[in-house]
């Protein structure tokens, strides 16, 4: 290891990751691929083992507490592989089981569906009247539905612009250039938006740190490629 990838695995080390509040509207399967990692919901808590697994079923959240013991040669690493269905129904197995699962993941509540679309095309127009253009509905109908399922739009679509801008953070340069600024307009916030204050009160970390740590970075991530993001 040179002497400059030495040091960012030790400014990594200082400085571990630690993240609350991640949710997307689809399943993840967490890996473990370096390392051991702590992960907790807000019911349970747990040791994710190196080369262990499990499925975070869709939009449920995890609160992500860092790698129990940081190696610095070897470094620590969670993997997030996003999925457009299940892993299971993707993947096969039982008929009747995968195909449960993969009318389940068709026909998601309407909070989900624009959960979905906000995440993979964050600066569209997701005011009111261009989300219910989006999925069919008079602007009512969309809010009603909605308050039904316990939700809001401002709240939907604020949450999966963070968590695109989050995973875009988290990949190594130049995916988002460095340009804070241009970040933000990526992900559909003003150029002058406080990423810094946003993400510490929404993630508990701010932006500048997860930029630090994306040259080694702890948090990993991948999509199918069914699901095709917009930038």
């Amino acid at each position: 290891m040179n002497d400059r990838l030495r040091s960012r695995h030790e400014v990594a080390a200082r400085e571990p990751l630690r993240l609350r509040n991640l949710r997307l509207p689809f399943a993840v399967r967490l890996t473990a691929r370096r390392g051991a990692h702590r992960l907790s919901s807000d019911r349970r808590s747990g040791i994710l083992s190196e080369g262990a697994s499990l499925v975070l079923p869709v939009y449920h959240a995890l609160h992500y507490e860092g790698a129990t013991i940081v190696d610095v040669r070897a470094g620590h690493e969670l993997h997030l592989s996003i999925y457009d269905q299940t892993p299971e129904a993707a993947s096969g197995g039982d008929a009747n089981t995968a195909a449960a699962r993969r009318c389940t993941d068709a026909d998601p509540a309407l909070t989900t569906r624009l959960a979905r679309a906000v995440f993979l095309n964050p600066a569209a127009d997701w005011t009111p009247c261009g989300a219910a253009a989006h999925v069919g509905m008079t602007i009512g109908a969309l809010k009603t539905q909605l308050f039904r399922e316990g939700s809001a739009l401002t709240a939907t679509v604020r949450e999966q612009r963070l968590m695109r801008a989050l995973l875009e953070l988290l990949t190594p340069p130049p995916a988002w250039g460095r340009d804070m600024g241009h970040l933000a307009v990526q992900v559909g916030l003003t150029p002058h938006a406080r990423l810094d204050e946003i993400f510490l009160r929404h993630f508990g970390c701010c932006a500048a740190q997860l930029a630090r740590l994306s040259w080694c970075p702890a948090l990993t991530w991948s999509i199918a490629p069914t699901l095709h993001l917009i930038h």
